[in-house]
């Protein structure tokens, strides 16, 4: 009896990949693209309002402990100050992660608003590609932000030397 199953089950699936690579499944496989398309969403272009919120460390130059209380490392901190950036549009707020600062400027960082291209789902709003928040955030000594000086917090201290 389960040979008879397995010889039926094998049947199905060659008779599936058959009509997978069939030309009259071709079409279907495209009308299922635009029904996965329908549910994912269109291409917008979404506008947000970005705001940030500079924040002195009070932990800066002091060793610290990171990770769990099984595999916890001490560094020293370097972090002069952290970033908190949102985004809302007019149905809710996100918060995005948390940014660090590792040399000690003034950033001008201003309520404006960003257009961002995505798609629109039943899951909310996805972006369709990421972008650097130093393309948003300027120093007011004309320094280029760059990953060594505005990161996510997360990675400057994984980066930072152990003590």
């Amino acid at each position: 009896m389960n040979y008879f199953i397995f010889i039926l089950l094998t049947g199905f699936v060659l008779f599936f990949v058959w009509r997978l690579f069939s030309p009259q499944f071709i079409t279907l496989s495209n009308f299922a693209l635009i029904k996965i398309n329908e549910v994912i969403g269109k291409p917008v272009i979404k506008e947000f309002l970005f705001n940030g919120t500079v924040q002195a460390n009070p932990t800066h130059q002091q060793k610290i402990n990171i990770g769990s209380h099984k595999h916890s490392i001490y560094v020293i901190d370097t972090v002069t100050h952290k970033i908190n950036f949102t985004l809302s549009d007019n149905k809710r707020e996100y918060s995005l992660k948390q940014y660090c600062l590792t040399q000690n400027l003034n950033l001008n960082i201003q309520k404006y608003k960003i257009q961002i291209e995505g798609y629109n789902s039943f899951l909310g709003f996805s972006a369709q590609q990421n972008q650097h928040l130093s393309n948003h955030v300027s120093a007011q000594q004309n320094i280029n932000l760059d990953l060594n000086t505005l990161n996510s917090c997360e990675l400057i201290y994984y980066n930072l030397p152990r003590l």
